[in-house]
């Protein structure tokens, strides 16, 4: 990971604070870590470099296990959850959803699962386009959207097969998903492309991509997307995938998600 900028413009920013932040960021993508690797990944200088480690230590924020190998520390964690509980989903995604919404003119939702449900909890609608929406409280069967097997796709096996315990594989339309291999096929390719894709899957005439969003803990807890006519969707579906992607790992973002660290 960089080291955060020096910010010399800035007269008000404390250089040691600045450092001991580049420090713990560091450490949550490559630790654990001893001494000396630290002061391979970082420009502190290595008296400078143990101080921090000290003082970070003494106040929790970090520890040291038995191989001398510093890592991040409780304290962070007391601290990231007391802003986790404080954090309301469609709170924090919605001035990125209405930005989406603004830049490419489509419907913007977001959803998570309840059950076997994939609820809608927050609509952005942009004012040219009012035929195409949808309403919060929405509430199809998750493996027959798009907004529903972007989360399934990435749920831990033993979840995902609580959420679909009893489902009824309806055939909404002739592109519907009617059968549990079916759909184990679909989630499968929803995993490897990192977003959802339906077309007339369920309403006919509209579409609908999406991709999922991670909290801090790197638990998938909900989807985004947009919902056009099939057309729209049939035609932009490399541009528009990439750009909701990117919309979800904002959001992701937002909550604490860091994939770098996720994978070590």
């Amino acid at each position: 990971m960089a080291e955060r900028t020096s910010g010399s413009d800035d007269k008000y920013l404390l250089g040691s604070v600045n450092n001991t932040l580049s420090l713990l960021d560091t450490l949550a993508v490559k630790g654990p870590m001893t001494l000396a690797e630290l002061d391979r990944s970082t420009s502190f200088g290595k008296t400078s470099l143990f101080r921090m480690l000290h003082t970070l230590e003494v106040n929790d924020f970090i520890c040291k296990d038995s191989e001398a190998r510093y890592s991040l520390g409780l304290k962070l964690l007391y601290l990231g959850s007391s802003v986790i509980a404080r954090q309301d989903l469609a709170d924090t995604a919605r001035p990125r959803l209405r930005e989406f919404c603004t830049e490419q003119g489509l419907s913007t939702h977001l959803a998570r699962l309840s059950g076997s449900r994939a609820v809608t909890i927050d609509v952005e609608t942009p004012l040219r386009d009012l035929q195409i929406t949808g309403r919060v409280g929405m509430s199809p069967r998750a493996h027959s959207t798009a907004m529903g097997r972007a989360i399934l796709a990435n749920l831990p096996d033993s979840e995902r097969e609580e959420h679909l315990r009893g489902v009824d594989y309806v055939s909404y339309t002739n592109s519907s998903v009617t059968s549990e291999a079916e759909l184990a096929a679909l989630l499968e390719q929803v995993k490897r492309d990192g977003y959802a894709l339906d077309v007339n899957d369920r309403y006919p005439g509209f579409g609908s991509i999406a991709a999922p969003i991670f909290d801090y803990r790197g638990t998938c807890v909900a989807a985004c997307g947009i919902v056009a006519l099939s057309q729209t969707i049939a035609e932009r579906t490399d541009e528009l995938s990439q750009a909701v992607i990117a919309l979800a790992a904002d959001i992701s973002g937002d909550l604490g998600y860091h994939p770098d660290a996720q994978q070590m």
